[in-house]
C-alpha cells in the first residue's frame, strides 16, 4: 500500500492519490581548509501526497506568492493611520470660526 510522502498515512487501494512537488532533500558541499560553504542546493521533487497534505502544500504555494505584497500593504496601512492622526491634530488645534463671520457681543 502506498502511504503518504509528508505525513506517512497509508493509502486504499481505491484512493485518489495526488501528487504535488514537495522537498526531497537537501545537500550541503564544504571547503574544510577555509569553513566557507561553496554550494547549498534543495532538491524538489514530484511525491505522492493525502488529501490534506495537498490542500496544505497549495495554501503555503499561495501563501508564499503573495507574501511580497503583504508588506507593502502594511506600509500603506501605516501611512494611512499617520495620515488620519494628522487630520485629527490639525481640526483639534484649529480654532473655531463662526459661520457668519460677525462676532457676537455678550
Amino acid at each position: 500500500m502506498p502511504n503518504c510522502y509528508r505525513c506517512g498515512q497509508y493509502f486504499k487501494s481505491g484512493d485518489f492519490q495526488l501528487r504535488r512537488k514537495v522537498r526531497t532533500g537537501e545537500h550541503l558541499t564544504k571547503q574544510y581548509r577555509s569553513g566557507k560553504t561553496n554550494v547549498y542546493s534543495v532538491r524538489y521533487g514530484p511525491r505522492v501526497v493525502c488529501k490534506g497534505c495537498a490542500k496544505q502544500i497549495d495554501r503555503e504555494n499561495r501563501r508564499a506568492q503573495f507574501a511580497p505584497y503583504f508588506g507593502l500593504l502594511a506600509l500603506l496601512g501605516f501611512l494611512f493611520i499617520l495620515y488620519a492622526a494628522e487630520l485629527v491634530i490639525q481640526a483639534i488645534n484649529k480654532p473655531p470660526t463662526l459661520s457668519s463671520g460677525v462676532q457676537d457681543e455678550f
